[in-house]
């Protein structure tokens, strides 16, 4: 994952995922694990948060982009998932 990457809705950024030691990520993993094991997700992870940026205008015509910003573990689980480009 970029370390360029926002903070997710939970205000965690790759680098604090960087700072975990060793055991914290294993411990991560394994909850991860067992969420998927288990097709139970707690809300924390589920929480999406939509947000609308405005584009540069073309050819005369405005548009928006809409986002959702996701917890960090989320995005960290779908990318190992292979689920997210």
């Amino acid at each position: 994952m970029s370390q360029r990457k926002a903070q997710g809705v939970d205000a965690l950024s790759p680098q604090d995922l960087l700072r975990l030691p060793r055991k914290g990520l294993e411990a991560l993993a394994d909850m991860l694990n067992a969420c998927e094991a288990k097709v139970l997700w707690p809300a924390q992870l589920m929480t999406t948060v939509g947000a609308i940026l405005p584009k540069p205008v073309k050819d005369g015509v405005e548009d928006d982009r809409v986002i959702g910003l996701l917890p960090l573990q989320a995005k960290l689980w779908s990318k190992a998932r292979g689920t997210v480009t």
